[in-house]
């Protein structure tokens, strides 16, 4: 039985559709509910970087 490859780190190259990351932290206790997004979008000079965060259930302000 052969052993499987598996690529050294599989991020290295990102898949062509990936375009932000979106996390997010619920603390009932603290009735905590935040958000954190990264976003990834195209520039004149490679990519920007768009961050936004708040708590969850209201309206963001852009």
């Amino acid at each position: 039985m052969e052993p499987k490859t598996v690529a050294a780190d599989p991020w290295a190259t990102p898949p062509a559709d990936f375009r932000y990351l979106l996390f997010e932290c619920i603390n009932p206790e603290r009735n905590g509910k935040r958000f954190y997004y990264l976003g990834f979008m195209p520039a004149l000079e490679g990519l920007a970087i768009v961050r936004i965060h708040g708590r969850k259930g209201e309206r963001q302000p852009f």
